[in-house]
């Protein structure tokens, strides 16, 4: 499956409560496998904006979320991997954030 294809599909997890809790979980699982904080950021960047257009909003949200908790753009306590540095986006990137 690819990474691609992960995040889909976490986003759509039966398992999970919210599909914010999901892709959370692929967070961590994706770097427990070995995957670096800036390319689990990119790749939910570009999930989030293959989403932009979605009537329901709930995994472009999520997917924000993530971006927010992986980028520093939350409260401390909200961050993901805090022992790593915060990632930063592409300008095209933090453009489509809101």
């Amino acid at each position: 499956m690819t990474l691609d294809e992960r995040i889909e599909t976490a986003l759509l997890a039966q398992d999970c409560d919210t599909p914010l809790t999901a892709a959370i979980a692929l967070v961590h699982a994706l770097h427990a496998e070995g995957m670096s904080k800036q390319a689990i950021a990119d790749a939910y960047c570009a999930a989030h904006q293959r989403h932009a257009g979605d009537a329901d909003a709930a995994a472009y949200d999520a997917l924000g979320n993530v971006l927010d908790y992986l980028t520093g753009g939350c409260t401390p306590k909200m961050r993901l991997l805090p022992d790593e540095p915060d990632v930063k986006l592409t300008r095209t990137a933090q453009s489509t954030i809101v």
